[in-house]
């Protein structure tokens, strides 16, 4: 069972087009195979599973591809996947606006909150912008991916600096043919590596994954073959991660399409479910957990190990949820199951950073709203954590455990005039940013005021 699933609320925008008509594509690489449900860790083999497409005429697609953009082939010209050859093609900036009143309203009075800008022309009920993103300390720049629907259901992806130029894109200009990169949530970027997962329309199974690393090219360079099913694709600084439809962890080197990926945890091995992946530093950390056992483990120079674990000591004391940025960790840790991953109390810890779970310095900041322990990642950056709590969202302050709690508004997601704080995913030593149901959001962190005091 995988649980970090984000891009679900998109399958609402989505599904429309996946049932329209395939296009003119009269071929495409093999069917993947569907995935055996036995226990069988052998890796993919990456270079046999590739298949080469049999000749195909790409979609006809009827306007709306930039001026100088051209099929792409990394993986099937069968796809009608356009992308710019330099960098001098790619679209301008993202540009950002102040949020929305409903936004603003949810926010302390003197607060400051920015949006992306809708500067594309989208569907009326299709009014949104997928984000994802990272905190890159070494150049002090927030990089996200971001994803558009057109009214002629061209869906352009965008890799980008928050404040600065694009550094990749993709136009998907016939995500009703035979494969898509899907509207939203099936994008990831971390540290040098960025990735787009290829899918078929109807049913949304996987067939592989676009890859590329960050400024090098204004398109992907790589493509790694899945075998179907339902995946989820996440992307980091020690390289793309594959949790599989039988809850394994494959992690693959992007800057190599020769070897295999490497099989860093399984359910059937482990005996525990997989859950929540997150990759800081260059570190991959994730909640492994059973009916008794709530733990994180983490994948660091080539080994899986136990980095929080309570359960040989106290089965009703579990963790989750960690997350770093080279200077703390912040974690959950519950206490007394109610059930698997509900605790009847859960409180916010932190340590100064390291990897090594024989030196953790366990500091409590306060208690968390949310006592689900595997239900999202925390997102550390320039002394805060911030984390989801359910349909609310926790802004703490590492220093002095001082929060920030902003409430989302009606249980109606897709209602006009609601917000749903879905994902943080990047805070710098100003701004925290956020995925919500319908545009990326970025919320100046002095402007929400003095804040409230630790429990």
């Amino acid at each position: 069972m995988i649980t970090s699933r984000h891009w679900l609320p998109w399958l609402a925008l989505a599904a429309p087009l996946a049932l329209l008509p395939f296009g003119a594509c009269s071929g495409e690489p093999a069917v993947p195979v569907p995935l055996d449900a036995s226990t069988d860790d052998a890796a993919p083999d990456v270079a046999d599973a590739r298949s080469e497409p049999v000749p195909c005429s790409p979609p006809i697609i009827d306007g709306g591809v930039p001026d100088g953009w051209v099929l792409d082939k990394t993986f099937s010209e069968c796809c009608g996947f356009y992308v710019p050859p330099t960098k001098e093609l790619l679209p301008p900036p993202i540009e950002w606006e102040t949020c929305s009143t409903q936004t603003m309203a949810l926010l302390p009075g003197s607060a400051k909150c920015r949006s992306v800008k809708v500067t594309w022309d989208p569907p009326a009920d299709l009014n949104g912008a997928e984000g994802k993103g990272f905190f890159d300390k070494a150049s002090g720049k927030v990089i996200m991916m971001t994803s558009r629907v057109f009214d002629k259901t061209h869906i352009l992806v965008l890799l980008a600096e928050a404040d600065g130029p694009v550094l990749a894109a993709l136009l998907d200009a016939e995500p009703n043919s035979r494969c898509t990169v899907g509207s939203g949530g099936r994008q990831s970027v971390g540290g040098s590596n960025w990735v787009l997962e290829v899918l078929n329309p109807i049913g949304f199974d996987s067939k592989g994954i676009l890859a590329g690393r960050v400024g090098e090219s204004p398109s992907p360079t790589i493509f790694f073959p899945l075998d179907g099913g339902q995946h989820d694709i996440t992307a980091g600084r020690a390289g793309v991660l594959d949790a599989d439809p039988l809850d394994r962890f494959w992690l693959y080197d992007p800057s190599s399409t020769d070897a295999g990926p490497t099989l860093i945890a399984s359910a059937a091995e482990d005996k525990l479910l997989q859950t929540v992946p997150n990759f800081f530093e260059d570190v991959l950390a994730w909640v492994a957990e059973s009916t008794v056992v709530m733990k994180v483990r983490m994948y660091h120079a080539g080994q899986t190990y136990d980095f929080l674990d309570y359960s040989n000591v106290d089965a009703q004391h579990g963790a989750g949820a960690l997350g770093g940025d080279g200077t703390d960790l912040v974690w959950i840790e519950g206490f007394v199951h109610v059930n698997p991953a509900l605790y009847q109390k859960a409180d916010y810890y932190t340590s100064p950073y390291t990897t090594d779970p024989t030196k953790l310095q366990p500091r409590r900041l306060r208690s968390a709203g949310y006592r689900m322990l595997d239900s999202a990642p925390t997102i550390v950056g320039c002394g805060y954590a911030v984390h989801s709590e359910a349909r609310d969202l926790r802004i703490l302050r590492i220093a002095d455990g001082v929060s920030w709690l902003l409430p989302s508004t009606s249980l109606d997601a897709g209602a006009a005039d609601s917000v749903v704080w879905e994902a943080p995913f990047a805070v710098t030593c100003s701004e925290v940013f956020v995925r919500t149901q319908r545009l990326p959001v970025r919320i100046d962190i002095a402007s929400l005021g003095p804040g409230i005091p630790p429990d």
